[in-house]
């Protein structure tokens, strides 16, 4: 037995949004003479991520030893039905039994299929994960208030086997005797060497307006462990507060206006074209052909062929950035041409701003916006349900979703690093 490679699945039936960890295995009779590459990896209907680490070992098959080079992946489907991890080709160079110089080797790996079931009866939020904690803290004493103050509550929720983007908001209540003002939230990836995990950050301020003795509901907050195929609940209790009369209220209208610019609301955004990639590649293009040209006259050729090959790998880095990054998931959501393309198109969107800036939801993209959370819901019961009788327009949620970016963007140019909603976006 020659060198090969392999994939190993941790599961091969889950529910939508249950992550899959997938190790493949690279194995060689004599040793790695460079390191593994392989082409970008899709699977269509599930978010893939990956770790970089690669581990070297030791193992023993039918009494031979193989060294051996590991590394790893998480799926998260996002969608029921069928999933193929598809065949990779890993290209190494490997030394010959009884040699010392590395062969250029390709090592294939065979496809695997794996089967999505739905959410088992669940309506509304729905997070999946190994364990879920929920804590809140308030930045005064809620035993002595007056009318007119503002009390500030963060509610941290941390996720175990799940990506930050999948933790929903905690359905924090309204109250009679005061207006809430949501922030905006804070994702934090807290994976590890081979697992990912989560944790969400929301913060609310509280303007008291009226005077008594009041409480605040609990907080409750449910998720699907996959290990034991069973939901779980996790609650922060009801608290006391009491809120004294005050005698100067000159400034609670100011208060208000103040907490108010903290939400962002839709507003009609004129239609910007982006800036289009092409020209820049041209430019590149014409400056590398005279680049070129000057080497071929100066320097040998064994110059000029070295320095193509760094032009090229140049190139190719900046490439893989640009298909990875935030500002190509877009423009490829704003081309999709059908309902499939479409809806793989978001959710590919929604993870890149998770790895570029500050990630979100699709239930953070529709606050607010009615109309948007419509044609989306429209949207998905066309897809993945029996029932058809809802009417969506693609156009108009791509004016929607563009209006979105649009807005973010620009409000992330007058906040600072901690409130922005696209943090480094497209940098």
């Amino acid at each position: 037995m020659a060198q090969f490679a392999t994939v190993h699945i941790s599961k091969k039936e889950v529910v939508v949004k249950q992550g899959i960890q997938v190790k493949v295995t690279a194995y060689s009779p004599t040793w790695f003479a460079e390191p593994l590459t392989f082409a970008n990896l899709q699977v269509e209907g599930a978010f893939i991520q990956s770790f970089s680490k690669t581990v070297p070992g030791i193992k023993k098959i039918k009494g031979k030893q193989y060294s051996t080079l590991e590394f790893y992946y998480i799926l998260f489907p996002y969608r029921e039905g069928e999933l193929t991890f598809p065949e990779l080709t890993i290209k190494t160079k490997i030394p010959k039994e009884g040699e010392y110089k590395g062969t250029p080797t390709t090592l294939k790996t065979k496809p695997l299929k794996i089967k999505v079931k739905p959410n088992p009866g669940q309506t509304g939020q729905w997070i999946v994960a190994n364990h879920l904690t929920i804590s809140d803290h308030w930045s005064k004493d809620l035993s002595n208030l007056k009318v007119g103050d503002v009390v500030d509550r963060t509610i941290t929720l941390r996720a175990y086997g799940t990506l930050p983007s999948f933790i929903d908001e905690a359905p924090v209540a309204k109250v009679d005797f005061a207006n809430i003002y949501p922030h905006a939230p804070k994702f934090f990836d807290q994976r590890t060497d081979r697992q990912v995990n989560g944790k969400r950050v929301d913060k609310y301020s509280y303007l008291l307006e009226k005077d008594g003795e009041f409480t605040i509901p609990p907080v409750e907050v449910k998720w699907w462990n996959p290990s034991t195929n069973k939901f779980y609940h996790k609650k922060l209790s009801q608290r006391k507060l009491t809120v004294n009369k005050n005698e100067d209220l000159a400034s609670l209208q100011y208060l208000k206006d103040s907490l108010n610019s903290y939400n962002i609301h839709d507003s009609e955004v004129p239609q910007v074209k982006e800036s289009l990639i092409e020209d820049r590649v041209l430019k590149i293009a014409l400056i590398a052909l005279l680049l070129m040209l000057l080497w071929y006259i100066t320097f040998t050729v064994f110059k000029l062929n070295k320095y193509i090959k760094g032009r090229m790998e140049a190139y190719s880095r900046w490439r893989k950035q640009h298909l990875l990054s935030e500002k190509y998931a877009f423009k490829q959501l704003m081309k999709s041409k059908n309902e499939k393309d479409f809806i793989s198109s978001f959710y590919h969107w929604l993870l890149q701003i998770s790895m570029t800036g500050e990630p979100t939801t699709s239930r953070k993209i529709t606050e607010g916006n009615t109309s948007l959370t419509v044609e989306l819901d429209a949207l998905q019961q066309h897809l993945y349900s029996s029932k058809k009788n809802r009417h969506y327009n693609l156009n108009t949620i791509k004016k929607y979703l563009f209006n979105w970016r649009k807005k973010a963007k620009d409000t992330s140019k007058t906040k600072n690093d901690e409130g922005r909603p696209l943090k480094d976006l497209n940098p």
